[in-house]
């Protein structure tokens, strides 16, 4: 599963995935599907992106995860 919070938020993004313990790797996508960061890491600073709604994806093993955030 994955939880990120705060939602929405406007400078760090905490990203919680309890399938694996390693720090996730994960992908932001903006609202027309281009990839807009790349990082990995439990707390993404999102502070140079300009506010709208992404989508944040992550892989881990087979299993894919994505979450919308709002960005103030």
């Amino acid at each position: 599963m994955l939880d990120l919070s705060p939602n929405p938020a406007s400078d760090f993004l905490n990203i919680q995935l309890s399938e694996t313990t390693a720090p996730p790797t994960v992908q932001v996508f903006d609202a027309q599907g281009r990839l807009v960061l790349l990082a990995t890491g439990q707390r993404l600073d999102i502070q140079g992106l300009a506010a709208g709604i992404y989508s944040l994806r992550s892989v881990v093993g087979e299993r894919v995860f994505v979450r919308k955030f709002v960005k103030q």
